[in-house]
């Protein structure tokens, strides 16, 4: 990580993204950043806000298209069945590509090769936790429920999940099954130092013993394929019209 740069990142890869902020000063600018990021994809978002003193208000963006939630469990409630209706609805999309290509509604890759065809069909959906431990906490059991099956299913439906944690949080959800199902690919960024009390990701001694936040809260340390990487605000959107580029690693492009 001693080498910084600034990258792209791909959010075809965030199936879901861990966020950690070491430096509470960086949450605000940083996520304004992310969510300008999935504005130009011209995209859905569904914001599950903190239960106080959240950044997301109503009149934060002119955007149509970003829907609030909070954290509690009448609100989570709205919110899986506003998930399992989203993917309901994209769900068809597998169904109209199965018919096209003459493939079984039961074939056990049809999801895996549909996935192309759904994501022309569809906008891409973000969903965001500002505070992931704390919606975990409030949260209706049959919501976190329905969530861990979800997560343990890989993207097929142009829906991606963004958590964030502050210092400690990920250690008091850390039994829970939809927080260990969350991101098993621990795809995760690191912003603002304080890497001694994050818990999402195992870091070399000579970094998870750093206890002091970084005054520069845009730098951040990313987990990438099991990577570490130093990396500087990486928001910038890619696009979706590099299909074969989405999967390759974003160190590795040009």
């Amino acid at each position: 990580v001693e080498t910084m740069k600034p990258v792209a990142i791909p959010f075809k890869q965030l199936f879901s993204l861990s966020l950690y902020f070491g430096n509470k000063k960086g949450f605000e600018p940083v996520m304004t950043n992310y969510l300008y990021a999935i504005n130009r994809a011209n995209a859905k978002t569904l914001i599950v806000r903190r239960k106080e003193n959240s950044i997301f208000t109503d009149d934060m963006t002119d955007n149509s298209e970003i829907e609030y939630f909070e954290s509690d469990e009448e609100s989570s409630k709205k919110l899986y069945l506003r998930l399992c209706d989203e993917i309901n609805s994209r769900k068809e999309y597998i169904k109209e590509y199965a018919g096209l290509n003459d493939i079984a509604l039961d074939n056990p890759r049809l999801k895996t090769m549909a996935k192309t065809y759904v994501d022309e069909k569809t906008v891409p959906m973000f969903i965001i936790y500002e505070n992931y431990a704390e919606f975990c906490e409030n949260a209706a059991e049959e919501c976190l429920a329905v969530l861990t099956i979800l997560y343990e299913e890989k993207n097929v439906y142009n829906m991606y999940y963004i958590a964030c944690f502050e210092p400690d949080d990920a250690r008091s959800i850390s039994s829970k099954d939809a927080y260990k199902s969350f991101n098993k690919d621990e795809l995760c960024i690191m912003y603002g130092g304080r890497y001694d009390r994050q818990n999402i990701v195992n870091l070399p001694y000579k970094y998870s013993n750093i206890d002091a936040e970084l005054e520069n809260y845009g730098y951040a340390m990313m987990n990438y394929r099991g990577e570490l990487y130093g990396v500087n605000m990486p928001v910038e959107y890619t696009g979706n019209e590099m299909i074969d580029e989405d999967e390759k690693s974003i160190f590795e492009l040009d």
